[in-house]
């Protein structure tokens, strides 16, 4: 058998559908390790430790503290439906408007309540703290659902 000058060598047989399932897998990895891209879990973990903490559980780390009748991180991240909406929009839901700001994004009160600390944080903490929920909603849980505050 004779060969025009370009021409390709035949393939071995299934060599198409190997590499279809190589160009797929590579995809599927890139998107699992893009999907938390735009923010970054570690950052969005540091600041909920620091400001978010205070009134909800944001991990095993302070498990018992919070105020009992706001919903733990975990709660927000794997219940509810809406939580990617909840949490890119956090700063725009009650109460945090009271004491929140996101630079760019609006300003703090100027009355401030007494008893309300204020926060200013940058607009790269509202993906750091999507990735974040990203990153609890994949991770198996601790506990029983039952135990979830």
């Amino acid at each position: 058998m004779s060969r025009e000058k370009g021409d390709r060598p035949p393939l071995c047989p299934g060599a198409r559908e190997q590499s279809a399932i190589a160009v797929a897998a590579g995809l599927a990895v890139f998107l699992a390790t893009t999907s938390a891209s735009a923010g970054e879990v570690a950052e969005g973990r540091r600041l909920a430790a620091q400001h978010c903490a205070r009134c909800h559980v944001v991990s095993e780390d302070n498990r018992y503290g919070g105020i009992g009748s706001t919903p733990s991180f975990r709660l927000l991240a794997k219940a509810f439906p809406d939580w990617r909406t909840r949490f890119e929009t956090f700063y725009a839901r009650r109460p945090h408007p009271a004491f929140l700001a996101i630079e760019g994004r609006g300003r703090l009160r100027a009355d401030l309540p007494a008893n309300a600390h204020p926060v200013v944080l940058p607009a790269s903490a509202i993906d750091d703290l999507v990735a974040l929920a990203e990153h609890i909603r994949a991770q198996p849980d601790p506990r029983p659902a039952s135990d979830v505050r």
